[in-house]
């Protein structure tokens, strides 16, 4: 009983950082089963804490500190912890370290490799890791030789990093996606999959000979070519949700404000529009862009009354406005917004 109420105690001072998910092994594992183990009538009296642990854990994008994960000890048999875009630091990793059965772990933003040493090594399976890692940093991961898949995305990962992960046998899947990671590199571990967003191109059959200039779109796996000079090359009335576009790298093109319109009811994840000659963001449909993750728009003539458009997109969490008319206080304005948005600036 002191279990089911410590456990129960530990949900409820979870829940007061809003935003929260927490679920119990009966909603955590696939088939679902829908409802705790245990008769009707014994967890209507003694509750559902009784019967079943709590095995994930979410409480990324929230103010969750160290003394937060304090609560997680009410949760021994976790198996799924996230942590970025919170407060946590290395001390609450040691905290976390106590979890034997952990199987996935989305690292704090303000992670290190000595953090990363607490946390028990052979159970752990999924691993997402913070975008300062480096290549030194990929050392520590021989610690987990049950890994199979690693996120690396937004690191500043290169080719010799991926050097260090040859150890690790059971790797499928590693994601290098907005890395610095070449094609030599994504060559270098053949028996793993590597999945890199930026470097993939999955154009529909129909666009594949269009002129080849300077669109492209993209998908996870490896290019397959297609690019072409504006919007209007794909023809007339055709938009990007006629393809099912999540990916889209406009950079270097012609494209201009006029073209973005095309943009409209497109469901879009990474949006690329450097180098192009786009002016300002009002015409830009942002409306359905609530997936809308990482935005490009360095070396345009983009100004701070464009950044306003932006501050609805909670999920955005990489912009990058490098040489453009955008200011300081611009950049401060829009991080009150989007606290957890890494700007480049």
């Amino acid at each position: 009983m002191d279990k089911a109420r410590r456990q129960k105690q530990a949900v409820s001072e979870l829940a007061k950082l809003g935003n929260v998910k927490v679920l119990y092994e009966c909603q955590d594992r696939w088939p679902l089963a829908g409802v705790p183990a245990g008769p009707i009538w014994l967890r209507k009296l003694l509750g559902d804490d009784y019967y079943n642990d709590i095995t994930y854990v979410d409480i990324s994008n929230t103010r969750a500190d160290d003394a937060t994960l304090l609560h997680l000890k009410a949760f021994p048999r976790l198996r799924f912890l996230r942590l970025d875009r919170t407060l946590v630091t290395d001390e609450g990793l040691r905290q976390a370290g106590r979890f034997k059965v952990l199987e996935d772990l989305y690292l704090p933003d303000q992670a290190t490799t000595e953090g990363l040493g607490h946390i028990a090594g052979p159970p752990l399976r999924r691993l997402v890791v913070p975008r300062h890692f480096t290549d030194e940093d990929l050392t520590a991961l021989h610690r987990f030789p049950n890994l199979e898949l690693l996120d690396l995305s937004r690191t500043t990962v290169t080719d010799a990093g991926l050097e260090h992960l040859r150890a690790l046998r059971g790797l499928q899947d590693i994601d290098v996606s907005w890395t610095r990671v070449t094609e030599a590199g994504r060559r270098s571990l053949p028996y793993a999959r590597i999945i890199d967003e930026y470097f993939f191109a999955s154009t529909p059959a129909n666009l594949k000979n269009r002129h080849q200039s300077t669109l492209r779109v993209m998908g996870v796996a490896s290019r397959l070519g297609g690019r072409i000079e504006t919007f209007s090359d794909l023809g007339q009335g055709v938009k990007c949700e006629d393809y099912g576009v999540q990916n889209l790298d406009l950079s270097g093109t012609k494209v201009t404000d006029s073209d973005l319109t095309l943009l409209d009811g497109a469901w879009i994840r990474n949006l690329d529009l450097s180098d192009t000659d786009i002016t300002h963001l009002g015409s830009v449909p942002f409306a359905r862009a609530d997936g809308l993750i990482a935005l490009d728009l360095s070396n345009t003539e983009i100004g701070d009354a464009d950044l306003e458009c932006l501050s609805e997109l909670r999920k955005l969490d990489h912009l990058s406005v490098r040489n453009t008319r955008v200011t300081p206080g611009g950049v401060e304005k829009l991080k009150q917004a989007l606290p957890y948005c890494a700007i480049d600036y």
